[in-house]
This record gives C-alpha cells, structure tokens and sequence, in this order.
C-alpha cells in the first residue's frame, strides 16, 4: 500500500476539524434558530452581535449594520431612558440574569414580551457579552386576564347569597316606605277634597263653625299629626335604602369589570372600600371591621387583579375569626391600614383569630394548601395573592401571626410600574 506524501495527512486531518467545527456550528445555529424563542447576543457596549431567525422575524425593522445599538434598533423612536429598567443592560452592568415583561410595537401591533438576560463571561470572570432570550407572551396574557376576571366572577358567585342579602334588605324597607307613602298620599288626597269642599261652603255662606268641624273630622281621619311626623322619615329612609342599594352596585360593577391590559393607576383606598362593601355579609355576623386609610398616592397596577387579593384576604379574617368563636357571642375585629412610604403603599389586613401555626407559615402561599376543612377552601386564594402581588407588580407580601393572636398580612406595592419599550 503506498504511502501518503509527507503533510497529506496532518492536511485532511485538519480539514476533517475544521469540517467537523463547522458542522457543529451550523448544528448550533440550527438548534438557535427553531429554539421558538427569540435570541441575540449583545456585547457590553449594546452592540448587536447575533441575532436568531425568531428575533429577525420579529423585529424586521432591526438592521444591525445601520442601527447596531440594542435599544435604538428594538425600539421605534429610540428610548434614551432604556437603561432603567433594560434586563441586558443590568446584566452587562452586574453579571446577573435579569427579567422583565415589556409592551413592544412591532408590524403585527403590540407585543408582550418576556426578557431574560444571562452573562457571558470570559476566563478571567469578566462580562463580555449578554444572551438576551426573548419569549413572546401575548396570548398567554390575554388567557391569563380572562382567567383573572373568570376568578373574580367566581368569587362574586361564592358571595352571590350574601351579596343577594345586602340588596334585598334595603330594598325591603325601601318597599315597605314606599308603600306607607302611598297610603299616606291617598289620605292627603282626601284631606286635600275636604279642604276644597269647606272652601265651596263658605264661599256659599255656609256656617264657619260647621265648615271647621267637618274639616277637624276629616283631619282626624287622615291621622294629619301622624303623617307629619312619619312621611318624611319614610322619605329619608327610602333615600338612604336606594344610596346603600346604589353602593352595592356600584362595587359589584367596579369589582367585576374586567382589568385593561395596561397597567393604570389606581386609588387603593377606594379598592379596599369597593371590596369591604362586596364582602360585608361574610363578616358582619362575626367581626367589627376598623378602617384606617393614609393619604396615599396613585398606583400603577392591575386594578382587578389587587381587588381579588383584597377579597382573597378579607374573607379569611372573616372565616379564621368565625372559627376561633363558633358557639360563641363573642365578635372579632379587622383592621384595614393604608399608608404611603415613599414610592411604595403599604396595605394591612388583620384580623383576631386563631392565627396560623409556625410549623405551616411558610407554606400558606403554596398553590392548593389550606388549613380550611374539605370543601371550605380549594387552597389557591394566598397562592393567587402571592402571584399577583409579587410576580405581577414587583410587590411584597408577608404574613406575621402569633397562634391564637390572629393574623396580619402586609403588603408593598410600587407606586411606579416598570414601564417597557
């Protein structure tokens, strides 16, 4: 067998590498661009360095060459206060991996997009580069808001009977006054044609003291002192009657409507109130409810969303203080505490029962865990909270409680949401 000329071999065997590194690349490549995320490269001075098929497809407008600067080509006009909240940018900045949801224009319309930014690192530990993936969420947000309002509906389903309570005792005595009044407006009727029939008589000449004492008699038959007294107390409390009737609409209106997709501000007061009247029937029987609002500033927030963690949160004070006193006269308090610190609002929700065991309170926020009976929680309401409070609005929420003290839950929000490109 003849023998290969000297360097014929060390030349296919690095042709065979380099062949060999290719294939890997194109298979890397290949992998990058069906991944079904979007994914780019971004060098620490914000210069495009890859881009995948997804992100090209997305984000058609990105020229690399005539707008290599991230934030310029991704955003339309350009944003100059992008390093505020960029992921890429804190990632660049700390090597840390960063998130964030952002609202985007894009050909299609608006966008929800999620970021994660990971670092790249060289041998000596320093950033040369940020993996910025890229995960389109805009349907997963509109199922995710529809589920939020079907939660709502189903908490005010839960509550219908109460909710029905409220209405109906008003309008009971609103009916029951309304039908004094009628009553009361057929005697003045009568009172009023015998009025007009003593004028008749003594315009005919008819004796003074014979007019007066037929109109003392049908005065007497109306119960004329009474209605004085009576009709417009009655006046007053149909007044009342429908004011009550028109609050409890009005909150189950606000309550339900469905949140926008944006972010808005928002009184939380006015929140809480809304949500106090939704819930009323769930603990008048059982708890005093003390209001102690703070002058507090707008909040950017999903609207809807923090009412459901109010209710979540009001009913279980009720339920934890009605379980410490069943078979009992005694009456519960719940405390409802606003107060702005800085650029956050603080909320407090307390209530006086049993409290929670310190074995379990690190797991009151997991989904489907309840201390609840069978068929008396399903275990998602802290769960649902948590969620939105903090992966929702970049909040906190804490439990502090003491076995047999009762309960206070504390939650921060920004005043101020990350705004996206």
């Amino acid at each position: 067998m003849p023998k290969m000329p000297p360097g014929q071999h060390d030349e296919i065997s690095e042709l065979t590498a380099a062949e060999a590194l290719q294939l890997s690349q194109d298979k890397y490549r290949a992998m990058v661009d069906n991944v079904g995320i979007g994914v780019a490269l971004i060098s620490p001075e914000m210069q495009i360095l890859e881009l995948n098929r997804q992100m090209r497809e997305w984000f058609p407008q990105v020229d690399s060459d005539t707008r290599p600067i991230c934030y310029q080509a991704f955003n339309n006009p350009p944003r100059t206060d992008v390093c505020g909240y960029c992921p890429t940018c804190k990632t660049l900045l700390d090597g840390e991996v960063h998130e964030s949801v952002t609202d985007t224009p894009t050909p299609e319309g608006m966008r929800n997009y999620r970021i994660i930014s990971s670092p790249v690192f060289d041998a000596d530990g320093k950033v040369t580069a940020a993996i910025e993936m890229v995960e389109d969420i805009t349907e997963r947000r509109v199922l995710e808001a529809q589920l939020a309002h079907a939660r709502k509906l189903e908490s005010v389903g839960q509550l219908a009977a109460g909710i029905a309570h409220e209405i109906n005792t008003p309008t009971q005595f609103v009916n029951d006054n309304v039908h004094f009044l009628k009553e009361a407006l057929e005697d003045i009727t009568e009172l009023l044609g015998a009025y007009q029939l003593a004028v008749e008589s003594l315009a005919r000449g008819d004796e003074a003291t014979a007019v007066r004492s037929s109109l003392q008699e049908a005065e007497e038959g109306a119960d004329l002192e009474f209605l004085e007294q009576n009709m417009p107390t009655s006046l007053e409390s149909c007044l009342q009657g429908l004011s009550r009737i028109s609050v409890i609409v009005g909150a189950l209106k606000e309550f339900a409507h469905p949140d926008q997709r944006e972010m808005v501000p928002a009184d939380i007061n006015k929140a809480l109130s809304t949500t106090l009247t939704i819930a009323r029937n769930e603990y008048r029987f059982v708890a005093d409810v003390q209001t102690d609002f703070g002058q507090l500033p707008a909040v950017q927030c999903h609207l809807g969303d923090l009412n459901q963690v109010f209710l979540n949160l009001i009913v279980n004070a009720a339920h934890a203080i009605e379980e410490k006193h069943t078979g009992t006269s005694e009456r519960g308090s719940i405390l409802v505490h606003t107060a702005s610190e800085g650029d956050w609002v603080r909320i407090e929700i307390s209530d006086t029962g049993n409290g929670v065991p310190e074995e379990i309170r690190e797991r009151i926020f997991d989904p489907f865990y309840t201390t609840k009976e069978l068929g008396k929680g399903s275990g998602q309401g802290l769960a649902i909270a948590h969620s939105i409070v903090v992966d929702k609005h970049g909040g906190t929420i804490v439990l502090h409680s003491e076995p047999g003290a009762g309960a206070r839950l504390v939650i921060r929000l920004p005043c101020q949401a990350a705004v996206g490109p």
